[in-house]
C-alpha cells in the first residue's frame, strides 16, 4: 500500500499490487511532477523494480538493452491462447504500423507469411519473407524498421530505474518510437522470473499527445498503453500513467484518476463535480470508483510519507 493522499482526517492510501485497483493516472501538464518522484521512490523503497516509458528528459546513463527479435525467436507454447493471440496481435499492429507511417497499403507493402509456431515467433514468418523478396527500396526500408527490433535501447541508473525515452523528429518517428518501447516492455514482463514486482511508469506528453488524437495513431497508442496496462492483470505489476489529458486512460483501464488541470482540453468534470472551480492550490480531485472526492495529494518533498 502506498500514500497518496490525504482527506481531512483520512489518509488515502493505494493498493497497486491488488489486480483489481493497480492502475493509476495522473492528469497534468507538469513535466517530472514531484507526485511522479514521490511514487518511484516509494515503489524502490517496496523493493520493486521501476521501469519508465517517458517523453521527458531523465537522469539515467547506463545503456541497456531488449531484444524483440529474440523474443520472437521463441516459440509461442499455444498459438490460440490468450498469450498467443496478443502476441500475433503485437505483430498484426506493428505491420499496420509500418504502412501508415509510409502511407502505403499494407498489403501491398508487406508481403503475406506463415510462421512455425513450434519454433518462433509470428513476427519471423514476416521478417523472412522479406528478406526473401528481390532487391528493392521497400525492401531496405522495410529491414531498416526492423532492425531497429533487435536491440531497443534503455537506461537504467539507482535512481530512476530503468527508462526508455520516447524520441523523434517526426510524429511518425514519435509514433514509432513509443509503440517499439512498450511492445519491448511487454517482452520482457512476459519472460522476466523476477520475485520483485515490476511498477511500470508511462509518461505521455508532447505533440503525439497533443489533443485531439485522431486517427489511425489514437489506434497504435491505445493498442500500447492498453496491453501495458494489462499486464497488471496477470502478473505482480502496477501501471500508472501521466498525460495532460484524458486519453488514453479510459482505453487502459485505469480506475483511479488524479486530476490536477481542471481544464484537460478532452473532459469536463464540471457536471459531476460542480465545485471542480473552487479547488484550492494544493487540492486536486480523486476519482476512486464512481465517485469524486477532493484530497491533498502526496508529493515527493514532504516529509509526512
Amino acid at each position: 500500500m502506498i500514500k497518496i493522499g490525504e482527506k481531512e482526517s483520512e489518509v488515502i492510501e493505494w493498493n497497486h499490487l491488488d489486480a483489481m485497483q493497480g492502475r493509476l493516472g495522473l492528469i497534468s501538464k507538469e513535466t517530472n511532477h514531484a507526485f511522479m518522484q514521490y511514487l518511484k521512490k516509494s515503489f524502490t523503497e517496496l523493493n520493486g523494480i521501476v521501469m519508465q516509458i517517458t517523453t521527458e528528459k531523465k537522469d539515467a546513463e547506463t545503456e541497456d538493452y531488449l531484444s524483440i527479435t529474440d523474443f520472437e525467436g521463441m516459440p509461442t507454447e499455444d498459438p490460440d491462447s490468450i498469450f498467443g493471440t496478443v502476441r500475433m496481435n503485437w505483430v498484426q499492429q506493428y505491420l499496420n504500423l509500418l504502412a501508415y507511417i509510409h502511407k502505403r497499403d499494407r498489403f501491398s507493402f508487406i508481403p503475406s507469411a506463415s510462421y512455425r509456431a513450434h519454433s518462433e515467433g509470428p513476427l519471423m514468418g514476416y521478417v523472412r519473407a522479406v528478406e526473401e523478396l528481390n532487391d528493392s527500396a521497400d525492401k531496405e526500408l522495410l529491414l531498416k524498421h526492423f532492425e531497429k527490433l533487435e536491440k531497443v535501447k534503455w537506461f537504467r541508473s539507482e535512481e530512476e530505474g530503468f527508462v526508455y525515452e520516447v524520441i523523434g523528429e517526426t510524429e511518425e518517428e514519435l509514433l514509432e518510437s513509443i509503440f517499439i518501447g512498450a511492445w519491448s516492455l511487454w517482452t520482457f514482463v512476459n519472460t522476466v522470473e523476477a520475485a520483485n514486482p515490476l511498477n511500470i511508469m508511462l509518461e505521455l506528453s508532447g505533440s503525439l499527445m497533443e489533443f485531439p488524437v485522431l486517427n489511425e495513431k489514437r489506434e497504435f497508442i491505445s493498442f500500447a498503453v492498453s496491453s501495458i496496462s494489462r499486464l497488471s492483470f496477470d502478473y505482480l505489476v502496477s501501471v500508472v500513467i501521466k498525460s495532460s489529458s484524458l486519453f488514453p486512460m479510459p482505453e487502459s483501464i485505469i480506475e483511479h484518476y488524479i486530476i490536477e488541470d481542471n481544464e484537460a482540453p478532452d473532459m469536463d468534470w464540471s457536471e459531476s463535480y460542480p465545485a471542480i472551480n473552487d479547488l484550492g492550490e494544493d487540492i486536486v480531485i480523486w476519482k476512486c470508483s464512481e465517485g469524486y472526492e477532493e484530497m491533498k495529494i502526496v508529493l515527493a518533498k514532504e516529509n509526512s510519507v
